[in-house]
């Protein structure tokens, strides 16, 4: 089993640096270099991937708070509405933000006219790349504890061993991450567009749902 820490913050200097926020930032500019690099290869453009990738994190910030706001906390935040601004405070939803970010590059591809599925592919793989590193940070601060486990990488927790979701949830991205890398290097050119989007979302569901 693995041993319980918590990572909160980093020292740099004087300055705090929140280690959620540092790994979700790390994960979002890794998934769109990876993503306008597989955009070159495929020769579309590098260029759009990240003009689309710019809008779609703000986008993605917007739909994570309102998700978490109206999804999860509404009770919470019917009461004190002031406090849906204070995103400083944490509180984002990652399913809202897969939601914001998707329905911008709706929108992006249309406005550019884009060869939407082969973009949303480039995207798509990269993905699991953005959404491992983000979970990691998820993972340092534990704030998805899961039921108790005598589970191999459950997490020794002060009250007992338990799944981390936010391990688990980046595992799993890791594995799918690898799974886009064979089907990359084996399948080629030979894939029809929309596969990898698929595969992606399909994986990406199934493994919410089941955690």
């Amino acid at each position: 089993m693995i041993p319980y820490f918590q990572l909160q913050v980093l020292q740099l200097g004087s300055i705090p640096i929140q280690v959620w926020g540092l790994f979700v930032s790390a994960g979002i500019l890794a998934a769109a270099w990876f993503a306008a690099r597989q955009a070159a290869r495929t020769g579309l453009s590098a260029d759009k991937v990240w003009s689309a990738a710019f809008g779609m994190v703000i986008w993605a910030f917007v739909g994570a708070r309102l998700v978490h706001v109206f999804g999860y906390f509404w009770d919470y935040y019917s009461v004190v509405p002031w406090d849906i601004l204070k995103v400083w405070q944490g509180g984002f939803s990652a399913a809202g933000g897969l939601i914001g970010g998707l329905l911008y590059f709706i929108y992006f591809a249309r406005r550019r006219s884009l060869d939407f599925w082969r973009y949303l592919d480039c995207i798509a793989m990269a993905f699991p790349l953005g959404y491992a590193i983000g979970r990691l940070g998820c993972f340092l601060i534990h704030d998805h504890p899961g039921t108790l486990s005598s589970f191999v990488l459950a997490v020794r927790y002060p009250d007992g061993s338990r799944h981390d979701l936010g391990l688990d949830l980046s595992l799993s991205a890791w594995l799918m991450f690898v799974v886009v890398l064979l089907l990359r290097r084996f399948g080629g050119s030979r894939l029809p567009a929309r596969f990898y989007s698929s595969v992606v979302f399909i994986w990406y569901g199934l493994t919410r749902f089941f955690l």
